[in-house]
């Protein structure tokens, strides 16, 4: 990964995989699925706690949720103390994992917001639809390759969609309105619960240049959130932010003290922006007089030519090559020049005929430009016509098609006959 370590992996509690992250990537945050943990209560404590069970589920999820690592440590006394359950030796690998599946110990590294591996069993589901354990290699490269276009076909449809997706304001406020413009759907839907619930939050000044911020009906509590408006960092001690990259309420209503009517760039990731507010981000460079389609027209064509280029070898290098051909003729262009009118041209010639004589110009003839109208070649027959059955002639001894008894060919010939050369007479 080109000297690059992931920051978190999120599996289950295989043994292997756990001695092998962390001799191969000390530097990453292994953490491991809490639905796998889960799935194991009902061997491990069904019986040992018979009718208590129940109850201790939902102790165990409460605490998964707290917020600190000081009241986890304390609230876990509290729960092995009151269920029994201090010589149960499940309860102590638990506890001697606790920093790879507790909340409080995760919410400093970044998850997107996941606790469990969900998104990797759907993908083995659905790669199971088409492989089993009987599959050749030639047919497992044939339906990996099956596979992946119709997950593409299927994001390409999302990405449509996206395109024209119309987001429902709920607050009216226009930090909502600016976050809807950048987000994708999912991302915007996420900030928006977090934007409606941030009204029900009071904000209260500490002494220490921090404040505390808590919901209107708790009096006891809260969080502390740091706000520095040099840099315009805020910081809530949920980390909600650092482990999901969804701003949390407590930070938003923090801004709106501030009188913040759009979020700062750093708390919109680029994870979950859309992909034209990517590119339209650096706009501002540029003194734009019309559309934005320019923009978009050229981060469609790198596109197809990433897509193209990288399936062969040859396609590659010539592909580096002409870029860096066109790198050379963009750079000798002036930066403060207006963008080029659809009329307008850029003359390259000069670069061609300084460039290298010993250079191979592959050259292929023109594509053909579509006309107007139908294509040549048979017309498309609709459906009343090609369900349309074939008749036949009734005529004795004839059965073709194209006329009948009426209109037989050969029916004029027989009339004509005299009747003295007939062989009826």
């Amino acid at each position: 990964m080109n000297g690059k370590h992931p920051q978190t992996i999120l599996t289950d509690q295989d043994l292997g995989l756990t001695e092998a992250i962390t001799n191969e990537l000390p530097l990453t945050k292994h953490a491991f699925c809490i639905w796998h943990i889960t799935s194991k209560f009902s061997t491990w404590f069904s019986f040992a706690l018979g009718s208590r069970y129940l109850q201790f589920k939902f102790e165990f999820h409460r605490l998964y949720e707290i917020g600190s690592i000081e009241e986890f440590e304390y609230q876990w006394d509290k729960l092995i103390t009151k269920f029994d359950l201090e010589s149960d030796r499940h309860i102590k690998l638990l506890y001697a994992n606790r920093a790879s599946w507790a909340l409080p110990y995760l919410k400093g590294y970044f998850f997107a917001g996941m606790t469990t591996t969900g998104r990797s069993e759907s993908i083995n589901a659905y790669l199971k639809r088409f492989l089993h354990a009987r599959t050749s290699l030639k047919e497992f490269v044939e339906q990996v390759g099956t596979t992946v276009s119709i997950r593409n076909h299927a994001n390409e449809k999302a990405t449509m969609r996206q395109k024209y997706y119309n987001p429902q304001i709920k607050t009216f406020m226009p930090m909502e309105k600016h976050a809807s413009k950048v987000l994708t759907p999912f991302a915007f839907k996420l900030l928006q619960d977090e934007i409606i619930f941030s009204i029900e939050y009071g904000l209260f000044s500490n002494s220490d240049g921090c404040y505390i911020v808590h919901h209107y009906n708790k009096t006891n509590g809260g969080r502390f959130v740091y706000w520095n408006p040099l840099e315009e960092v805020v910081q809530c001690s949920c980390q909600e932010f650092e482990f999901s990259g969804i701003l949390y309420r407590h930070s938003i209503q923090v801004l709106n003290a501030h009188n913040y009517f759009m979020l700062p760039e750093k708390y919109l990731l680029a994870r979950w922006r859309q992909e034209n507010s990517l590119v339209l981000k650096f706009s501002h460079m540029m003194n734009l007089n019309k559309d934005d389609n320019e923009f978009q027209n050229l981060q469609s064509i790198v596109r197809d030519l990433i897509r193209e280029s990288v399936k062969t070898k040859c396609r590659l290098d010539c592909a580096k090559r002409e870029l860096e051909r066109v790198l050379q003729v963009v750079q000798c262009l002036p930066e403060n020049e207006h963008i080029i009118d659809e009329h307008e041209h850029v003359d390259i010639s000069q670069s061609i005929e300084h460039s290298s004589p010993n250079e191979d110009y592959h050259i292929e003839n023109p594509q053909q430009s579509q006309t107007k109208g139908r294509k040549k070649g048979k017309r498309l027959i609709g459906g009343v016509e090609a369900a349309k059955k074939t008749r036949y002639c009734h005529v004795p001894n004839c059965g073709g098609t194209g006329h009948d008894s009426r209109n037989y060919p050969l029916k004029r010939k027989i009339t004509e006959i005299p009747i003295s050369q007939s062989p009826h007479k």
